[in-house]
């Protein structure tokens, strides 16, 4: 319970204040008047970074509690792919209902490694990105080699297509291992006693 001043009526009546003047020279009563604090309405609101690494002025998701005013609070925080949690808080719940706890979750950042397979040259894009950011990855095949694929090493969360050699891909929220191949655009073979030519297959 809150306290809230002296009144000259159990119910309703008139506050006293330090300032009230003594009109009566009778006998005086006066009630202490009390105001539950359970029910106090208290926010928690979780904020995401954005792919710039700042914080948006509202948050992803906002949550809504009630608890005894003046008691103490430690919310939860949550869990997000991709995401480190904060620490958790602890702090009163006010009894006006202004108590408002914000929470940000930082944005993790991944290593995206490009790897040159057999007719391969030269691959761009590899680097450090946050989680959820568009990457351009390309590869550069060797002379008369023709792309073939892109393929990951065990399991990933990056989005990519494996048979588009120059692409924007989407960073998932692990370290990611790319490797590109090409195969030979032609090959020859001795059939009948002459070297014919051939379009390689391309997978």
């Amino acid at each position: 319970y809150e306290f809230l001043g002296w009144y000259t009526d159990p119910t309703n009546g008139t506050k006293i204040e330090s300032n009230t003047s003594l009109i009566s020279l009778s006998s005086h009563t006066l009630y202490a008047h009390w105001q539950s604090l359970s029910g106090i309405i208290y926010k928690i609101r979780h904020f995401k970074m954005n792919l710039s690494g700042e914080y948006p002025q509202n948050p992803f998701e906002e949550e809504e509690l009630n608890g005894i005013g003046g008691s103490t609070i430690s919310p939860s925080v949550k869990t997000y792919n991709g995401f480190t949690s904060p620490s958790v808080q602890t702090t009163t719940i006010l009894s006006n209902g202004s108590r408002i706890v914000n929470y940000y979750y930082t944005r993790n950042q991944y290593t995206l490694s490009l790897v040159s397979g057999n007719g391969i040259s030269n691959v761009n894009g590899a680097g450090t990105y946050y989680y959820g950011q568009n990457v351009n990855i390309s590869s550069i095949p060797n002379g008369g080699s023709i792309f073939q694929k892109w393929e990951s090493s065990g399991s990933t969360t990056t989005t990519f297509s494996g048979s588009i050699n120059s692409q924007t891909i989407v960073m998932g929220s692990e370290n990611t291992t790319l490797t590109a191949s090409a195969l030979p655009s032609t090959y020859s073979f001795d059939y009948t006693g002459n070297y014919q030519t051939f379009e390689a297959p391309f997978n």
